[in-house]
């Protein structure tokens, strides 16, 4: 995870500077089968509001992974649920409460891959 899972430490494996998810939060293993990268727009760039968004996302097990970014969008949130339902679930009763976000876009990807090794 990484410069900002300021999200660091929030899950076992987690440090700053560490650009892979442990081995024990592969969403498949956790019955996560379901991937999206969503989009996190600020509504401003206030420190407070900030802490604020970091604090409550660190307390959604779905999100496997935050990343702060430089420029557009604000934040990339890597987030694994067991299905479509189940992440429909989670964008409105906890997504949608995160503070301080203006806009929130979600993608998914039918397939990938990556050379990060486990």
């Amino acid at each position: 995870m990484s410069p900002s899972r300021a999200c660091a430490g929030a899950h076992p494996g987690a440090r700053r500077g560490d650009h892979r998810l442990s081995r024990d939060r592969e969403p498949g293993r956790l019955g996560q089968g379901f991937s999206v990268l969503v989009h996190i727009e600020m509504a401003d760039q206030f420190p407070v509001h900030d802490r604020g968004f970091r604090g409550r996302g660190r307390t959604i097990d779905a999100v496997l992974e935050c990343r702060r970014m430089f420029g557009q969008p604000d934040y990339l949130l890597w987030v694994g649920v067991r299905d479509l339902a189940a992440y429909e679930k989670l964008y409105m009763s906890r997504l949608t409460g995160l503070p301080g976000v203006r806009t929130r876009e979600t993608r998914s990807s039918p397939c990938g891959w990556s050379r990060v090794a486990a």
